[in-house]
């Protein structure tokens, strides 16, 4: 059984979706957002649509529309990228959630690509957790999911429209990659912050590469692209069905 988007439907039908074994979606991906040279602005926005629109094809969630303004406090001086302080995306999603646990709702997933906004959101799902017992709140961790497709990634260091981004888009909005304006650059880390792959500590930073890229997207593809929304797709439905099933107030 597949879900619907509530956009889409009337009053009198979304009354038949929400209830309390509905589990509602929340789109997360920014709509303006420096992407380097080669992607649009509303790459964030594009792929999680990518992948939300595969998940409501594949599982009965009732999907909102996407929240295309985002937190992403790296991003803040590059023109044109909206950036939403933490305690007013923090209220913003609340809102959100609150306005279908008055009508029943005890079930949310938020499908985040937007990465930065990860720590708020984790506030969100606390609180929440914490003010409405019986209701619960899970967060995609965009970059853990697919995890056998990122085999094929051939970088040894990738992030922010590098090869993953560039091969998602190439698969899913082609037509909007300027495949002859890349750039192959690298964001420094302090020393010991990754060791091994493995990020030990937490530094903020900004974005402050020549052209807003960090990795290497000479190696993106089509193919990996579609490797890659079709493994994060099979991730995200294979929580969703257990999901499904898991009494909230139990944990």
């Amino acid at each position: 059984m597949k879900g619907v988007k509530l956009a889409e439907l009337t009053y009198e039908e979304a009354q038949e979706w929400i209830n309390e074994d509905s589990i509602v979606l929340l789109p997360l991906g920014g709509g303006s957002k420096e992407h380097g040279r080669h992607l649009p602005m509303g790459t964030d926005m594009y792929l999680c649509n990518c992948l939300t629109d595969r998940v409501t094809e594949r599982f009965p969630v009732v999907t909102l529309p996407t929240l295309a303004y985002e937190h992403f406090p790296a991003f803040i001086e590059w023109e044109g990228s909206i950036h939403i302080q933490a305690d007013h995306y923090i209220n913003l999603v609340k809102e959100i959630i609150i306005s279908f646990i008055n009508h029943g709702v005890r079930k949310f997933l938020l499908l985040d690509f937007s990465f930065s906004a990860y720590f708020p959101l984790v506030t969100v799902a606390n609180e929440i957790n914490n003010h409405y017992h019986g209701a619960k709140v899970a967060i995609t961790r965009t970059g853990g999911l697919g995890g056998e497709a990122k085999k094929l990634m051939e970088s040894k260091q990738d992030g922010h429209a590098g090869e993953v981004e560039t091969s998602m888009m190439l698969f899913a909005q082609p037509q909007l990659v300027h495949t002859d304006r890349y750039d192959e650059e690298y964001r420094q880390d302090i020393p010991g912050v990754t060791v091994d792959g493995v990020q030990h500590i937490y530094v903020s930073n900004r974005m402050e590469t020549p052209h807003g890229v960090n990795g290497n997207p000479f190696l993106g593809t089509a193919e990996k692209g579609e490797a890659l929304v079709n493994a994060m797709v099979d991730d995200i439905v294979r929580f969703l069905e257990v999901f499904q099933k898991t009494p909230v107030d139990q944990y």
